[in-house]
């Protein structure tokens, strides 16, 4: 060996020195037996080494074979884990008997436990032995503590899967009774009665609206959160490969649905009738409103019907008398016309009624009221008309009698002064013969004439007796009294006899003179002849007086002609004077009869014109009479006519009132076009024909005051004013409503394009997600392509659309059958589906890719994530990511942030962020072989200065990001008996049990 070769140079090269003699070397202190001594010693380590490597070949081997006896031993564990896993998944029931079944079958892990102790103790023993490493096997007691773990992970997420799996069936249960018991105790109570007026529909529709924004759209909601539920459900059996869920038969979705859809029939049903309730009463009220202002107009009318009645009639002529009767015609046409719009308040009151009106009772109190008024009325009249009738026929009975006193006067007096005229005419005859025969004629005349007098006299007195008797002491038609009559009998009397003498006188001249007188007989015959003629002619004219005198006058020619032949038979008188005849028995005439013959005729012809004179006087007098009453009677008729069409125009301007004042309570553009067109035919009315009866009316009442009429149109004008005043108004009001009308229309059409829009991108959303398909990566990117908030902007829009719509009152949209708290619930519902499918999806992907960790574990780490990612980008930076590895108890330095930044973050427009995918990986890593429960208690313990329960200046000494702070204090339980103390065990033991 090495050893003996080097011991033989060294022998060698110390014999060589003694052979040289050489006993002493300054170049080293050893000797020979210093070589010996090291040569020993090193055949002594050899020796002893090769023992030790005998011990230790032996060591090894037994090494070995403990190696192999805990390999097997774990590999032994590890397909136990794998049977116990096994055996464990194939267990089935629901989830709660499921439960029991995995918990008894597993123990607790007791098996495993005791295993695991096994492979403990080999593992002491093998520490003891020395053994640091096992070729045989890839497993250690810390990995087959992880496969343990897992074991022990699988059997506690599997009881969390079926522990959910129950909670949510539970959940699904509990909802969709809940949701089936609110509908079988809603559906029959959806209705509410009727009290048949306007304010209880208003206070039913009020209601029903807060129902279906309250309690029915949060009932919408619970049913989409059911269905989303149930989904959840069905698609987390499926992906656990769990039976499918299938609950009782009441509860199944689709009879939950039935139900559903029945309730919202029902709704609709309800909601249509309700809406046709209200109609009816806003209609209702409109046609009560206008009963009771024409029944108003009706009762005002009434009452000036009974003013009317109840005025006195204090009639004292026939001409009053017909007055008041002719205004009675105008009552009678008034009160007609009230009668009809009785009639029509009638009618009005039978549709109103008809319409099921409430109160139809006050309706007929006030038709009842109205008719026992007209009824009592119409017998007023009856009567007053009875008794102005009475009093008319009393005037007529005076009229008559001043009129037949007039006309028996006036005939006295003619007849007077035609017998004057007659006893005037002296010529009693031409001859003795004559004159004598003329006695018995005078006498018949004298007893005819008498007889006539003494009789119409008798006539004049019994007349004015009858006026005397009825109290009459006016007379317009005569100025004549009985005095005068007594006059008239008088100078007829003497006129009697004085004709009576000049007979007795000429008689006697016709004896004494009977030669002489027979030629001048002849001619005072023939001038009497003459004269005859023209009383003749003058008697039988006929016409006007005016006509008459004239005519009288052309006969009479001034009497030229008769003075002509009077003077011709005085030339012959004047001779037989000469002759001493003074008398003539062959003609009545004398000279002086001539002479006064003439007179009397030129007096007749003058009294015959001044009869004529008197004649026109009187009947110009009388036509004045008649003139006057006449214009009497059409200045009143004026008047009457003026106020009836002030009536007339006053109860159209009254008509058209509700028209012009009406409040204008309209939901459509077409109900306040069909109000315009109405108003406009009212306005063409009231500024063409009854402008021009107002005109005409105010240039009556100028004639009327010019003719000193007391006339007056006060209240027409006022009414007509009004009426233009509010017909100013209303045509503002229309276009003012119908200005909001197309406003809320267009609002209404707008809101319904938009819930259109809404509706068919809610029908493709919800396809969209009801029929995703592909890997679970696909469905996923579907959900986040999906553009929500396009939803939440139409129902942003919507909404403002529908606030704009509730400000302008408006209660329904004609244009569609969609609203605002529908189309929300639906958004909701689609963007909660959303949100929860994709959850899912992104639930099932983590669990997936890490399968070391459980479903709790990822949601943790997301829910710290999302703590830190105080953007919302998904994504944390450098800052963001220390404070959330800080509150997980890790404290990097700057340079292992700086490498852990190098090793996960990805680059976004400059800045580095890392995604939660990395974030998840990285703490799943850290978390599956680093720090331990034991550690991280250790941990806060040192912080809490060894107390139980830590802090929150606690937390703060430590030098921690306060966001740290707030997410551990917002996560660690409260520490019993300590206020502001947390348990950082419970904490800590909760984190490591997830």
């Amino acid at each position: 060996s090495s050893n003996d070769e080097k011991k033989a140079n060294l022998d060698d090269l110390w014999e060589q020195e003694k052979a040289m003699g050489i006993t002493t070397n300054p170049y080293t202190v050893f000797t020979n037996e210093d070589v010996a001594a090291w040569h020993t010693s090193v055949n002594d380590a050899i020796a002893e080494r090769q023992k030790a490597y005998d011990a230790e070949l032996e060591r090894q081997k037994q090494n070995e074979e403990k190696r192999k006896e805990f390999a097997a031993a774990a590999q032994g564990f590890v397909d136990h884990l794998d049977s116990r896993t096994k055996e464990i998944d194939g267990l089935s029931g629901e989830p709660s008997e499921l439960i029991e079944s995995i918990k008894s079958t597993y123990d607790e892990g007791k098996p495993e436990q005791e295993k695991l102790s096994g492979l403990s103790s080999m593992q002491e023993e093998m520490g003891k032995m020395g053994i640091m490493e096992n070729r045989h096997t890839p497993y250690t007691l810390p990995i087959l503590q992880v496969n343990n773990d897992n074991l022990a992970r699988h059997v506690r997420n599997r009881i969390s899967s079926l522990e959910q799996e129950g909670s949510l069936k539970k959940e699904y249960n509990e909802k969709s009774r809940k949701l089936v018991d609110w509908i079988d105790a809603t559906l029959p109570s959806i209705r509410s009665e009727f009290d048949n007026t306007l304010e209880g529909a208003r206070a039913v529709k009020d209601k029903w609206t807060t129902y279906k924004t309250t309690d029915r759209s949060q009932r919408g909601l619970d049913r989409i959160h059911l269905e989303t539920l149930y989904q959840n459900i069905q698609e987390n059996q499926k992906a656990s490969g769990r039976p499918e869920f299938v609950p009782e038969d009441d509860l199944k979705l689709e009879n939950v649905s039935a139900k559903w859809d029945q309730m919202t029939a029902e709704e609709k049903k309800w909601e249509d009738e309700l809406n046709a309730e209200l109609s009816r009463q806003e209609k209702l009220f409109m046609q009560v409103k206008h009963f009771h202002s024409e029944a108003d107009e009706l009762e005002k009318d009434a009452s000036k019907h009974e003013a009317f009645l109840a005025e006195e009639d204090n009639i004292s002529s026939l001409d009053e008398s017909r007055i008041k009767l002719m205004r009675m015609d105008v009552f009678d046409e008034d009160f007609e016309n009230s009668s009809q719009r009785l009639n029509a308040l009638k009618s009005r009151g039978d549709k109103i009624k008809n319409l099921n009106y409430h109160n139809a009772s006050e309706l007929d109190d006030r038709i009842s009221g109205l008719e026992n008024k007209l009824n009592s009325i119409k017998e007023s009249a009856a009567t007053k008309r009875e008794a102005l009738k009475g009093e008319n026929d009393a005037q007529e009975k005076k009229e008559a009698l001043r009129v037949d006193f007039a006309n028996k006067t006036k005939d006295y007096d003619e007849f007077v002064r035609n017998v004057k005229v007659e006893l005037d005419d002296k010529n009693f005859g031409t001859t003795l013969e004559a004159v004598e025969q003329t006695a018995a004629k005078l006498d018949e005349s004298d007893k005819s004439y008498t007889d006539a007098s003494n009789e119409k006299k008798a006539a004049c007195q019994a007349a004015s007796d009858e006026l005397s008797n009825n109290g009459i002491t006016d007379n317009s038609h005569t100025d004549k009294t009985m005095d005068d009559m007594n006059k008239l009998d008088e100078d007829l009397k003497s006129a009697i006899e004085n004709r009576r003498t000049a007979y007795n006188a000429e008689l006697e001249r016709q004896k004494d003179h009977d030669a002489d007188r027979k030629a001048w007989a002849e001619k005072a015959q023939a001038f009497v002849d003459y004269l005859a003629e023209q009383r003749a002619a003058i008697k039988a004219v006929d016409g006007t007086p005016e006509e008459k005198a004239t005519k009288v006058k052309e006969i009479f020619k001034e009497g030229a002609e008769a003075q002509s032949k009077l003077e011709e038979l005085n030339e012959m008188n004047t001779a037989m004077r000469g002759k001493g005849i003074y008398s003539n028995s062959y003609t009545p005439h004398t000279m002086l009869a001539l002479q006064k013959r003439l007179t009397q005729h030129l007096n007749a012809v003058n009294n015959t014109l001044s009869f004529f004179d008197d004649e026109k006087e009187f009947l110009q007098r009388e036509q004045e009479n008649e003139k006057e009453w006449q214009k009497k009677q059409e200045v009143e008729q004026r008047r009457l006519d003026f106020e009836f069409k002030c009536k007339n125009l006053i109860m159209y301007l009254d008509s058209i009132q509700d028209t012009l004042t009406d409040p204008i309570n309209v939901t459509s553009v077409q109900a306040v076009e069909d109000l315009q067109k109405d108003f406009d035919a009212t306005l063409a009315q009231l500024n063409g024909d009854k402008k021009n009866e107002y005109d005409a009316i105010l240039a009556e009442l100028d004639a009327l005051k010019g003719l000193d009429v007391d006339a007056s149109c006060e209240v027409t004008t006022a009414k007509w004013d009004q009426a233009n005043a509010n017909a100013e108004a209303r045509k503002q009001q229309l276009a003012d409503a119908l200005a909001k009308q197309q406003e809320n229309d267009a609002l209404c059409k707008q809101f319904a394009d938009k819930a259109q829009n809404a509706d068919s991108w809610l029908q493709k959303t919800s396809a969209a997600l009801e029929n995703a398909s592909g890997d679970l990566e696909a469905q996923l990117q579907s959900l986040r392509d999906m553009n929500m908030d396009e939803g939440r902007a139409i129902l942003a829009e919507l909404n403002s659309l529908a606030e704009q719509l509730a400000a302008a009152d408006v209660r329904s949209n004609p244009h569609t059958e969609f609203n605002a708290p529908s189309l929300r619930a639906r958004v909701n519902e689609v963007e909660a589906g959303q949100k929860s499918k994709q959850a899912l999806l992104e639930k099932e992907i983590l669990s997936k890719k890490h399968s070391t960790a459980s479903p709790e574990q990822i949601e943790e780490f997301k829910e710290v994530f999302a703590h830190f990612d105080k953007n919302h980008t998904n994504s944390l930076n450098k800052l963001e990511f220390k404070s959330c590895l800080q509150s997980l108890g890790e404290d990097p330095t700057d340079d292992q942030m700086e490498s852990l930044m190098t090793e996960l973050a990805d680059d976004v427009d400059g800045s580095q962020q890392i995604g939660f995918e990395k974030f998840l990986s990285y703490m799943i890593k850290i978390t599956s072989d680093t720090t331990t429960e034991n550690e991280i208690s250790a941990a806060f313990r040192d912080l809490a200065q060894d107390k139980d329960f830590i802090t929150a200046d606690d937390l703060r000494r430590s030098g921690m990001p306060n966001e740290k702070i707030d997410y551990l204090l917002s996560e660690m339980p409260a520490f019993e008996g300590v206020e502001g103390g947390y348990d950082y065990q419970k904490w800590a033991q909760a984190a490591f049990s997830r």
